[in-house]
């Protein structure tokens, strides 16, 4: 199950979570990211082939949610 964000740690701001395509030389990649809307800062997780399954990408992406969260300042 997801977490909720939190703000960014760096300026107190709102974060989404989304995902990017990149076409490579030889595979397609999906990259996951959390971005901060107020100072564009930005976590991302490893390159991911995207013929993983959804499944691999969901835990992927919730990995990096917690590593988000870990980062950010108390409330």
């Amino acid at each position: 199950m997801s977490e909720i964000l939190k703000p960014c740690p760096f300026c107190g701001g709102n974060v989404y979570n989304d995902f990017k395509t990149v076409d490579g030389k030889t595979q397609s990649l999906i990259g996951v990211y959390v971005i901060c809307q107020s100072c564009d800062m930005v976590m991302r997780s490893e390159w991911l082939p995207s013929e993983n399954s959804f499944s691999e990408i969901i835990e992927i992406n919730n990995k990096l949610i917690e590593r988000w969260n870990r980062r950010a300042k108390s409330e």
